[in-house]
């Protein structure tokens, strides 16, 4: 009997060693905020506007040629997947809760979430390249997964592999002129995920580590994050240090956040609508005509065509004078000896022109 005993524990010690340990996040104290956090904290970095689909959504002041995950910011490697480290101060928000979207009568525009994330993006890969573009509003892990969503040409930024994953990775995005040409390369969704957070989400962690390290031929350094205890971010060495605290959404029944000042739709500059980042660019389908030009034919000059005098041509030559005919002298009344025989003066033309 004690054998058995002994046997039974052995048999049951084995088998819960053989189980692969779990890849998690350790999990961290946080404080917990409102989405009044959001309201105070970008304001002074762009506008809040009441969007008649979506409610508040607030629009950065920057460049026009602003791409949410592409100005000023590149990937780092942590235990999320590939995230995005952004150089904006407001970057700790816009980029890890909620999601982008554009309208063309304002531009790019953020909408407020809690749920953390590293990045809320879609990811491709085509011949030679990584790509990425954000998520938006309302579309579901599970839907990108089951190739329910492609976002626009325009959303896309594009990097080499060879780059992809290095610290300088951003001075090797693609310009948005190479956008149409990458994709007319067989593409192929990225659909690697990763559970876990606080909220026990799951994200879309991009390429792969090794993949990315065997590409580039350089090792992919994996970075801590750690919290800061005030919006921002910063990034030194191998540690992240960002303002990531759990956002609560106010119940119903409770006075609800607001920004201080609401812009409304009509007051948006539109100039952020003509952005080179968000216009679309020409299909891939339908590419230019491109002709060889002609070799060896020598330039012919057309001789120039004669215009019709009149005054209506103020720059026409005039034309040549005629002659008057000479006098012949009279049988009957001879002419004088030593008198010159008149000179054959030009006749007046007709005022034909500005002289």
């Amino acid at each position: 009997m004690k054998t058995l005993i002994v046997l039974t524990t052995l048999l049951l010690t084995l088998n819960f060693s053989c189980v692969p340990p779990q890849r998690e996040v350790p999990e961290e104290v946080h404080p917990t905020v409102n989405f009044q956090v959001f309201y105070n904290d970008l304001s002074p970095y762009g506008h809040w506007m009441r969007h008649p689909t979506y409610g508040y959504v607030w629009l950065p002041m920057d460049d026009p040629d602003f791409l949410p995950y592409s100005s000023h910011g590149h990937w780092v490697w942590t235990d999320y997947g590939w995230t995005w480290v952004s150089e904006y101060p407001w970057g700790w928000a816009p980029f890890h809760y909620g999601r982008w979207d554009f309208d063309p009568a304002y531009g790019w525009f953020w909408l407020p979430d809690n749920v953390w994330g590293p990045a809320w993006v879609v990811w491709r890969e085509y011949p030679g390249y990584y790509g990425w573009a954000p998520l938006r509003p309302g579309i579901a892990i599970t839907i990108v997964i089951g190739g329910g969503y492609i976002p626009p040409e325009p959303w896309w930024t594009f990097c080499h592999r060879n780059y992809f994953g290095r610290h300088d990775m951003k001075d090797h995005f693609e310009s948005r002129k190479k956008i149409g040409r990458i994709n007319e390369g067989e593409g192929r969704a990225i659909n690697n995920t990763f559970k876990g957070g606080r909220s026990e989400q799951v994200f879309l962690t991009g390429p792969g580590k090794d993949n990315v390290q065997n590409e580039s031929g350089e090792p992919v350094q994996r970075v801590t994050i750690e919290d800061n205890s005030k919006p921002g971010e910063s990034l030194k060495g191998n540690t992240w240090s960002v303002y990531h605290p759990d956002v609560e959404r106010t119940p119903a029944s409770s006075p609800q956040p607001a920004p201080k000042t609401v812009m409304a739709p009509e007051e948006v500059t539109k100039g952020r609508q003509s952005s080179p980042a968000t216009k679309p660019s020409v299909s891939p389908n339908v590419p230019p005509p491109k002709l060889p030009a002609p070799r060896n034919v020598p330039k012919v000059r057309k001789p120039p065509t004669p215009k019709s005098p009149g005054p209506s041509q103020p720059n026409q030559a005039k034309p040549a004078p005629k002659k008057a005919p000479a006098v012949k002298p009279t049988p009957r009344t001879p002419a004088p000896s030593g008198v010159p025989k008149p000179e054959s003066k030009p006749r007046k033309e007709s005022n034909q022109g500005p002289q």
